[in-house]
């Protein structure tokens, strides 16, 4: 009897693989005990794996069927043959557009039978697994555009190898932070930056995209996101020729000033404009 207990309670800790197909395993799982925190080192305000507004019954029966749920394998199977998709973490290196296609319809069909709420799975979760669908094939304006002018902008804030790392696609702005070397000020300008391309390229519905970014740089512990001050200076604490030079150049800063500024102030007015997608 004992041995019949230990058999049964050794199969609900390892469940088998789904017959004929050995499962696509979520890379980096959390310690027993704790599935729904991934295992990773982390530093943000809130550490999960993928998104950020599921509660923790919810992981914690995704991550322990994933690997197991027929409906969930047999989706992903064939179409994921050959791409390193990471389950957990919601990523694959590109190209994986087919594979892409068949995991986040899946997965987050999973989300909904653990329980996630049906606004939330046909909300935020196809709002921003879509837009990477996009992304990862070239379609859209995520594929058409934002992608192509997001691979040729110079961050200048982005120098260390985890921030260089993190932008190598846009969608690494909304995920936590993993180390101090993951800067504030590189995530600062890149979302700034990111929000100018979603009004240059229309996306729709970018308006959810620019408020979830400004949550998760708050969640990432950077503040508020806020567009870059501009430095000042006085001509009545410089010496007298200095002076005059800075008076008679004063029409040129103050026009420079205003260029830089426009671009924050359309964008202001963009995002005023914009409704947001979900209530």
């Amino acid at each position: 009897m004992a041995i019949l207990s230990f058999v049964v309670a050794w199969m609900q800790i390892f469940p088998r693989p789904v017959a004929g197909f050995p499962p696509l395993a979520p890379a980096g799982l959390a310690p027993a005990g704790h599935p729904d925190v991934d295992s990773k080192p982390c530093i943000a305000g809130r550490c999960q794996n993928g998104w950020h507004d599921l509660s923790k019954p919810v992981w914690d029966c995704v991550n322990k069927t994933a690997q197991t749920d027929v409906t969930f394998q047999s989706a992903i199977r064939s179409a994921c043959k050959g791409n390193d998709l990471d389950v957990h973490y919601q990523t694959c290196t590109a190209p994986c557009c087919e594979c892409w296609k068949a995991y986040w319809p899946a997965y987050v069909d999973l989300w909904g039978r653990c329980g996630a709420p049906a606004e939330y799975v046909n909300g935020e979760a196809h709002n921003g697994l879509k837009a990477k669908e996009d992304w990862l094939c070239g379609t859209g304006s995520w594929g058409t555009c934002v992608g192509a002018k997001w691979n040729a902008h110079s961050f200048t804030d982005c120098t260390s190898k985890p921030d260089k790392q993190k932008l190598k696609e846009v969608f690494g702005l909304f995920r936590d932070r993993r180390s101090a070397a993951e800067s504030c000020t590189c995530l600062q300008q890149a979302s700034l930056v990111l929000e100018d391309l979603e009004q240059a390229c229309q996306v729709p519905g970018a308006q959810w995209f620019v408020e979830y970014g400004k949550r998760r740089f708050k969640e990432n512990l950077c503040g508020d996101l806020r567009p870059v001050a501009t430095q000042s200076f006085s001509a009545a604490t410089l010496s007298m020729p200095v002076a005059l030079t800075v008076g008679t150049g004063m029409v040129a800063v103050v026009v420079g000033t205003f260029a830089m500024l426009l671009p924050c102030w359309r964008r202001f007015q963009w995002t005023e404009g914009q409704a947001p997608l979900l209530a």
